[in-house]
């Protein structure tokens, strides 16, 4: 292993140590992050079982023609417009 290997090494030992603890218990006034993105109770558990809705109609002054956006059975929207504008 190279010196600068080895030198890279030992400095991100104590950053990764370090950015561990804030994430899990927070500093100052920082909330601590850990929980939030837990997969479990975080905010992924919200979003796994986020209901989009079926219908929805609605007008933006700024679009010229009919636009169409169908969600896929993945959350994934799928968009058709008339035009680009």
């Amino acid at each position: 292993m190279s010196r600068i290997a080895l030198l890279r090494l030992v400095l991100a030992i104590p950053f990764l140590t370090v950015g561990i603890y804030i994430g899990v218990n927070g500093a100052g006034p920082l909330a601590p992050i850990g929980p939030f993105l837990d997969p479990v109770h975080g905010i992924w558990s919200v979003a796994r079982v986020a209901k989009l809705p079926q219908e929805f109609s609605g007008q933006i002054g700024s679009l010229g023609k009919e636009v169409r956006v169908v969600y896929d059975r993945r959350g994934v929207p799928h968009i058709w417009a008339s035009s680009m504008t």
